[in-house]
């Protein structure tokens, strides 16, 4: 996965790093792979605020303080297309991850 720093700058008491991520080979980005990156940012201490770009446009998929939002995409797509086509939109090409830490 190819990590990009977007920008990094002092925010109050924290730092604040944007974090762009896409796959080399063009495969797109899954819930999973989002998942274990919040988990080891918030195990070191940080807040994380997540936006995944889709098929069709960028979404939330975390803002600081609360949980990975897994379901809403796949409710969201559910009534607007085809069953079969659900998991194609719930997949990102490009993710950006803004993380929160405290300055040491």
């Amino acid at each position: 996965m190819d990590k990009k720093i977007i920008s990094k700058k002092d925010v109050g008491f924290d730092t604040q790093t944007t974090i762009h991520l896409s796959k080399r080979d063009k495969s797109n980005i899954t819930y999973t792979d989002i998942e274990a990156i919040v988990n080891q940012v918030e195990d070191q201490g940080g807040k994380v605020l997540v936006r995944g770009l889709n098929i069709e446009h960028w979404f939330c998929l975390k803002k600081f303080g609360e949980d990975l939002n897994t379901n809403y995409l796949g409710d969201y797509y559910r009534n607007r297309i085809k069953a079969q086509d659900v998991g194609k939109f719930c997949t990102f090409e490009q993710v950006e991850i803004t993380v929160l830490k405290p300055k040491n």
